[in-house]
C-alpha cells in the first residue's frame, strides 16, 4: 500500500508525525511526501490538504482521498478534482477543538476592533454592530461551537 501525503504549505511539517503513525499501524505501507512522489500511478491513498490546483488527477489508481482540513472550499474548487475518487473526511476531536478556539478567537478580535470583517447570508456579522449574545447563539445554533 501506497500512501501520498499530499499538503504543501503549513501543514507539511507534520508529515514525519503521519508517516510515524501510519508505519506503526499499518506493516508495509509506503509513505511518500509530496512532491517526492515517485510513480503517480503507484499511489493508492492520499492524505491532502490545500493540494496544489489540477494535482490529485494525476494519481489514476488513488482509491481515496482523506481529507485533513476542517472546511472543503478548496477542496471542491479543484476542477481537475477526480469524481471517481471517494473523499473521506477526517473527524477528530481536536481539531473540532483548534477550529472553535480559531472561530471564536476571531470574533473576540473582531468584536474589539470594529471592523466588519464578513457577513453571512445567516445575517451573522463579525466585527461593527456585533452582538456577541447574538453572535455565540449562532453558533451554538449551527453546532459550530460546543455548549460544553
Amino acid at each position: 500500500m501506497i500512501v501520498l501525503y499530499n499538503c504543501p504549505g503549513m501543514m507539511s511539517e507534520d508529515a514525519p508525525q503521519w508517516r510515524a503513525l501510519l508505519t506503526r499501524l499499518v506493516p508495509g505501507i509506503e509513505f511518500r511526501v509530496w512532491p517526492d512522489i515517485g510513480r503517480p500511478e503507484e499511489i493508492e491513498f492520499i492524505l491532502a490538504w490545500k493540494h496544489k490546483p489540477g494535482d490529485l488527477k494525476r494519481y489514476p489508481n488513488a482509491k481515496a482521498i482523506f481529507w485533513l482540513g476542517a472546511g472543503v472550499d478548496h477542496l471542491v474548487k479543484d476542477s481537475d478534482l477526480p469524481r471517481q475518487v471517494p473523499i473521506v473526511r477526517l473527524v477528530d476531536d481536536g481539531l473540532t477543538r483548534s477550529m472553535t478556539e480559531y472561530v471564536v478567537q476571531l470574533q473576540v478580535r473582531d468584536a474589539r476592533s470594529g471592523e466588519v470583517v464578513a457577513k453571512y447570508s445567516t445575517g451573522l456579522r463579525m466585527g461593527a454592530n456585533y452582538s456577541w449574545s447574538r453572535g455565540v447563539r449562532s453558533l451554538m445554533k449551527n453546532e459550530m461551537l460546543a455548549t460544553e
